[in-house]
């Protein structure tokens, strides 16, 4: 999610949430986080190394929004660990979409219809950040604040 608020000057930062479970077997859900952005978008060179460790995009971005190059490689080692998957998708000048999905999470009650019961709701990205705001509804739509 940082990543897409550094990324994203104008447009949305969408968070999505969901899970899903087979009536049978409600001891287990699979879920999934998706965060998704307009913002400068990836090429699809950049796409196949994104997850390598300091590995920037090139040209001015290393200059221009500063970080070392790990936060996605170790986003994908601890999604790894807990037997997860993460993947992109990105169009350069359009945005990208991550999506974190973990299968068969034993979990001890099942709410997932809750999620889609609770609608949509937007939130100012800074208010997200400071508050330590957690999201327990469907979809977020962050929007970016000018960094001036």
């Amino acid at each position: 999610m940082g990543n897409a608020l550094k990324f994203t000057h104008a447009g949305n930062v969408d968070i999505v949430i969901g899970c899903s479970y087979s009536p049978s077997d409600k001891s287990r859900v699979d879920v999934y986080l998706e965060v998704s952005d307009t913002g400068i978008g990836i090429s699809p060179a950049q796409t196949e190394r994104i997850f390598d460790a300091f590995h920037q995009q090139e040209g001015q971005s290393t200059r221009k929004y500063g970080g070392t190059g790990l936060g996605l490689t170790i986003t994908k080692r601890l999604v790894e660990m807990m037997n997860g998957t993460i993947e992109v998708k990105s169009v350069p000048n359009e945005g990208s979409v991550f999506k974190v999905s973990f299968n068969n999470v034993v979990v001890s009650t099942v709410r997932c219809e809750q999620l889609s019961d609770m609608g949509d709701t937007e939130i100012p990205a800074e208010s997200y950040i400071s508050k330590g705001y957690r999201a327990a509804r469907r979809r977020h739509r962050l929007k970016p604040t000018d960094p001036q």
